[in-house]
């Protein structure tokens, strides 16, 4: 087959973010994995390459008027999740938002099938658009093979120290929107500070002093006077965001809703223990890991301390079923999956 792929996630803002990562992911596995059919990358608004069997839209903005469905070419769009619409008491659309999802919905309609990270997702996505499920694939993305290297005890050291974190830490990596119920996970750290802990906050949200949430996390940290307890970092690249994983007391993903959830497998693969919410498509991937109500404080707290406590013995053991469960996620796997659903697309077989 011939694939015409938009690559715009990989240009623009999103090229760190979740979107921007599954798309440079998925063409680098589309260069191992699928080396059979060919790909041809386009940057919307650019027009869609002439002469292919099917165009691949690898993001779907609901409130940005971006979505391009060609009317004679086979296209199939992935739609990570549609979390500001099903939690509507953690996000203002406005009206202005929902004429622009109105439109995007239409479009989305015209779409051959639907890509999604998770049945999660996949509910919602048929729940606010009324398209049938029958549509919409689900097909995991994975975390990249650099998450499975091996780590050795003096690559984290030098990692904390660039960093300038000293003794046990827990990690979360991502952003800061409603979603990731941020102001909960600092006051759920506040019941295990006391015993000499750090909170290390990874992602570029967490520096934009101009963003709300960020300032409310800010208020947050100054109300309950954790001052040099929470550590926030920005940005990391991979290399050094293995390290941090590895080397962490446990890795934390509180979210409230997510369409997928990387980190938590990220953090599996790299060797760390994990805690992350029970809800939504975390509930899917969480394998072995610990779990928590992500609206109880206490909940998330007693999480951290399980973390902390584990002697050698279990920590180890714990790791080792981490690690087990997060190589069942490839991207050699994510690619065959995807080409299938192109398959489906460009037949004659029309739902």
């Amino acid at each position: 087959m011939k694939i015409a792929i938009d690559i715009s996630p990989t240009k623009n803002a999103h090229s760190g973010r979740g979107i921007g990562v599954y798309t440079k992911n998925l063409l680098e596995a589309f260069s191992l994995c699928a080396k059979d059919h060919q790909f041809i990358p386009y940057t919307y608004p650019d027009a869609v390459p002439s002469d292919v069997d099917v165009v691949h839209i690898p993001y779907f903005e609901p409130f940005f008027l971006t979505l391009h469905v060609p009317k004679n070419i086979p296209t199939v769009v992935t739609v990570h999740d549609l979390i500001p619409l099903s939690n509507p008491d953690l996000f203002s659309i406005g009206i202005r938002g929902k004429l622009k999802w109105f439109v995007q919905r239409a479009k989305l309609h015209r779409a051959s099938r639907i890509l999604t990270d998770s049945y999660a997702s996949q509910g919602e996505i048929t729940r606010l658009t009324g398209i049938s499920k029958q549509k919409i694939a689900v097909v995991y993305p994975a975390p990249h093979d650099q998450y499975f290297r091996k780590i050795n005890p003096a690559d984290i050291l030098r990692i904390k120290k660039k960093y300038h974190i000293t003794g046990n830490y827990f990690l979360y990596v991502g952003d800061v929107n409603a979603n990731k119920n941020i102001v909960r996970l600092l006051k759920a750290f506040g019941g295990v500070s006391g015993i000499h802990a750090t909170l290390v906050l990874v992602g570029r949200a967490f520096l934009d002093t101009h963003l709300p949430e960020s300032q409310e996390i800010e208020r947050t940290i100054q109300l309950l006077s954790m001052g040099s307890a929470v550590r926030r970092l920005g940005y990391v690249d991979t290399g050094d965001l293995c390290a941090l994983y590895k080397g962490s007391t446990g890795y934390l993903q509180p979210s409230i809703a997510e369409g997928f959830g990387l980190p938590p497998l990220e953090a599996m693969a790299s060797g760390a223990v994990v805690a992350v919410s029970g809800i939504s498509s975390l509930k899917e991937i969480a394998g072995p890991s610990y779990t928590f109500d992500p609206y109880s404080v206490s909940d998330m707290t007693d999480a951290m301390k399980k973390m902390m406590n584990l002697s050698k013995r279990e920590r180890t053991a714990c790791i080792d079923k981490n690690r087990e469960w997060a190589s069942t996620f490839s991207w050699k796997k994510t690619v065959h999956e995807t080409v299938s659903v192109y398959a489906a697309a460009s037949s004659s077989d029309k739902i």
